[in-house]
């Protein structure tokens, strides 16, 4: 019997333990006894993470975006000079067309092809003049050339200039506070940005030139812008030298407006080249038979080609130039952007 009986010491321990056990139990089962999430607690978070998200955005992707923007606008003023440039380059062939027309063997060929109403209803003159022109100045297909190479450069530039962009933002996301956020990829960032980009352009402006200017930034077909530009200067230049001929009472703005309105051969460049060879046949028809015909046909022709350049780049009798045009589709590319990260970034749009 004495081995069976538990000494007082060893009865009081395992009362204690067991009572210790048992409320450690009843504290485990008690409502309350760990941290749960609420629907407030979740939405606070949420809140936080949002804000968090902002801050990010803000900090560490707007300003790449600001310096993106800056960038885009030395682009469009490397287009610019690039149009310029080709410009100088018409300006360059106006002395040897002058010569070239003056000549006595150019002289001997107008007189040979010469009909009694020697311009105005006989093509053949103008056919004559029209390839001298084209072959000093420019032809349709060099014009075309010469500004569809500077849209697609630019085009190009400012694909480059956005993956450039979205690179320098994913390193920025990388060592910020949150560096788990995920970017798109070029792909994705890419059609994203067309989208938005179209959408943003539509809203603004229902000009043609304008649409296709900007449907061109994102797409392969220049033609079509250079035919739209062109056509809307030359036009506009044309109703003008049409307007002012009856003022001048010469020959030479008639002719122009008449090269512009029905001297084209083979479309809007080709306009440009016939209100350009309508300025010869108003200076030869004014001229022909004097000293000052080279002179005069060099100062005409000074005059045309800058009108056709100052229209095409900063506007013509209220109409905008390519160069307003760039810089207003440039800023709805920033806006694209700009919505596009963030949306993915913090999934909501701008206040």
């Amino acid at each position: 019997m004495n081995l069976l009986r538990a000494r007082p010491s060893e009865t009081y321990w395992v009362t204690a333990t067991a009572v210790a056990l048992f409320s450690a139990i009843a504290w485990w089962a008690s409502p309350g006894s760990f941290p749960t999430d609420s629907p407030e607690s979740s939405k606070t978070e949420l809140a936080t993470n949002g804000m968090d998200r902002e801050v990010v955005f803000r900090e560490h992707v707007l300003p790449i975006l600001e310096a993106e923007h800056e960038i885009d606008r030395k682009t469009v003023d490397q287009c610019i000079l690039r149009i310029r440039d080709s410009f100088r380059g018409y300006r360059k062939g106006i002395q040897p067309f002058a010569e070239d027309l003056t000549s006595t063997s150019t002289r001997l060929g107008v007189l040979g092809r010469m009909p009694s109403d020697w311009w105005s209803k006989d093509g053949r003159v103008e056919l004559f003049v029209r390839k001298k022109f084209e072959e000093h100045l420019f032809s349709e297909e060099k014009l075309t050339n010469d500004f569809a190479t500077a849209f697609t450069q630019l085009r190009d530039d400012l694909k480059a200039n956005r993956y450039s962009m979205l690179s320098k933002v994913k390193v920025a996301i990388s060592e910020s506070e949150m560096p788990q956020l995920v970017l798109p990829d070029q792909v994705e960032f890419e059609v994203n940005v067309q989208e938005q980009f179209q959408k943003f352009v539509t809203n603004r402006s229902t000009d043609s030139v304008y649409l296709g200017i900007a449907s061109f930034l994102m797409s392969d077909i220049a033609t079509t812008v250079v035919a739209s530009v062109v056509t809307r200067v030359v036009t506009s230049i044309g109703a003008s030298v049409a307007t002012s001929s009856a003022a001048a009472g010469g020959a030479t703005a008639g002719s122009a407006a008449a090269g512009a309105g029905g001297g084209s051969l083979a479309g809007p460049a080709g306009t440009a080249i016939g209100l350009g060879v309508g300025l010869v046949a108003g200076v030869a028809i004014d001229w022909w038979m004097t000293d000052r015909f080279r002179s005069q046909l060099e100062r005409e022709l000074e005059s045309y080609l800058f009108r056709l350049e100052h229209g095409i780049l900063f506007g013509e009798n209220g109409r905008d130039g390519l160069e307003k045009d760039l810089q207003a589709l440039l800023k709805e590319l920033s806006n694209a952007q700009n919505e596009v990260l963030r949306k993915k970034l913090i999934g909501v749009n701008p206040p």
